[in-house]
């Protein structure tokens, strides 16, 4: 074949190649202002001082001095009515004395969401976090562990201009992890949910959320594999007083039954305030009080009263109850248009107590965790903007039983972080 047989040839490619090369350029000519424009970069440093890491008994404390690193990427993506957001984040820890704890976690989320001319939309998402394991035990004797976490959801949602609105959402997620020890805790979740929401008027907002949801576990007990079902209601109303004070009430209840025969009522409600007294400080104040019980039975093997029949089996009705109530507290301060100060302070106090059916107490424990932080932020252009914060928090541990210890551990952090868009 000659040069000038394949000359058609190669003419045909080259405006194949150029009209190719011209679609190319155009579409990210489209999308290139968006999407140079929608992505973020952020990087923060963190120095945590913990007095007592293995949370133990009081005069065996081991205190240390961790270093957190964490760096994140996301782009998001918008075209029509269709938007896309890619989310990666890394962050590495390093202790000084523990080093055998020293790890690297990442998380990985990817979200589509959409929406119609009308009334209708909706979202799918997926994700991926892997973490360090924490042991319950004493972790210096342990073997280091990952957990893997991963999951898919979607939803869809009507109602966008009347009073009325309704969505319902559906989500699966497992967990695996690297030892085989710890396969036993591996598992499975589905979820589903239906919520229905009513608009009175300028001022406020009612919305009911029904969910169901089945975990299964990986392992067995006694030969039966362990699953439970979950299923809540809970309520909330909106109550817009002003611009500048909102309420929002809660309440709800859940019923958990599981396979061995265990049985989990609970009731939480709380009542949160946003508030604005001047155009530079706004006032944040929450409550929330969550009271549960849990109702199992045991078998024991016991002496007969015969000697046809020398062992008896002898079932317990066990009881345990209950209450978790927290409260916190913010204040915000503008300092100036790109300056903000923050102020936060959070308490959360449980308690429990497990029974016999006929009364008589087997275990009695308490738990309070208390922080508070200062945070400050500033913008320095359209690109750039940082944050600086410091964080102090107390966790205290009483347990009257032998089945545990009380402990206090305090733990005092600083952290700053870089954000770029």
């Amino acid at each position: 074949m000659t040069g000038f047989e394949r000359q058609p040839k190669r003419l045909a490619a080259q405006v194949v190649a150029r009209w190719m090369t011209g679609w190319i350029v155009g579409a990210a000519w489209c999308v290139a202002p968006a999407a140079w424009a929608a992505w973020d970069a952020t990087a923060s440093e963190s120095i945590s001082h913990v007095d007592n890491l293995l949370r133990s008994e009081s005069g065996q404390e081991r205190a240390d001095t961790f270093q957190t690193t964490t760096l994140g990427l996301g782009a998001d993506l918008t075209w029509s009515r269709q938007r896309l957001r890619l989310d990666t984040q890394a962050a590495f820890n390093r202790y000084q004395q523990f080093s055998d704890r020293d790890s690297t976690n990442t998380n990985t989320s990817l979200a589509w969401s959409w929406q119609t001319v009308g009334a209708l939309s909706g979202s799918v998402s997926a994700f991926r976090n892997r973490s360090q394991y924490q042991y319950t035990g004493l972790l210096d004797t342990e073997q280091a562990a990952y957990s893997t976490q991963q999951g898919t959801s979607a939803s869809l949602r009507l109602g966008a201009g009347g009073p009325w609105s309704a969505s319902v959402s559906s989500s699966h997620s497992r967990s695996s992890y690297s030892l085989a020890a710890l396969n036993a805790q591996a598992g499975q979740q589905n979820a589903t949910s239906l919520s229905v929401g009513y608009r009175t008027g300028p001022h406020g907002q009612v919305q009911w959320v029904n969910s169901r949801s089945v975990t299964e576990s990986q392992g067995q007990v006694n030969g039966v594999t362990p699953r439970s079902t979950q299923t809540s209601s809970q309520l909330t109303f909106d109550y817009i007083h002003s611009p500048k004070t909102n309420w929002h009430l809660n309440w709800g209840r859940s019923v958990g039954v599981s396979s061995m025969g265990q049985r989990t009522p609970s009731n939480v409600g709380g009542v949160n305030l946003s508030w604005q007294p001047t155009a530079k400080l706004s006032v944040g104040m929450g409550w929330q009080r969550d009271t549960r019980s849990s109702q199992s039975t045991i078998q024991t093997l016991a002496p007969g009263d015969t000697a046809e029949d020398p062992l008896q089996v002898i079932t317990t009705g066990l009881l345990n109850e209950g209450v978790t109530t927290s409260t916190r507290l913010n204040l915000g301060w503008a300092v100036s248009v790109r300056s903000n100060l923050g102020l936060s302070y959070n308490d959360v106090r449980t308690s429990s107590a497990s029974l016999v059916v006929n009364g008589a107490l087997l275990d009695v424990s308490a738990s309070r965790s208390r922080q508070m932080a200062l945070s400050w932020s500033h913008t320095l252009s359209r690109a750039w903007s940082m944050s600086c914060s410091l964080t102090r928090e107390r966790l205290s541990v009483s347990e009257a039983s032998t089945l545990g210890h009380a402990y206090t551990a305090r733990t005092t952090a600083c952290s700053l972080s870089l954000r770029l868009q």
